[in-house]
């Protein structure tokens, strides 16, 4: 993404970032999240924002949320927000 748009006001993630179904595998969300960060700081994107939702195919959602830093899953309580811009 950073070859093509270097500079992106944000990068958000629909979910889905890996395949549980609830079988047990949240933790392998900070396996994502050690892989965002080697890249976001390999792209020299480090002050990115990221933004994560919560996917029909992922974990629980409190695994979810503890796979990634508390500013990546800004939700309201139910693993989808909003956000708009000023």
């Amino acid at each position: 993404m950073g070859s093509i748009f270097p500079e992106p006001d944000a990068i958000l993630s629909n979910g889905d970032m890996i395949n549980d179904n609830w079988n047990g595998k949240g933790p392998d969300h900070k396996i994502v999240s050690r892989i965002f960060h080697e890249n976001l700081a390999r792209k020299g994107m480090t002050d990115t924002e990221v933004l994560m939702s919560y996917g029909n195919h992922d974990a629980y959602l409190d695994d979810v949320r503890a796979g990634y830093p508390k500013e990546w899953f800004p939700d309201s309580g139910g693993g989808y927000y909003e956000s708009q811009q000023q």
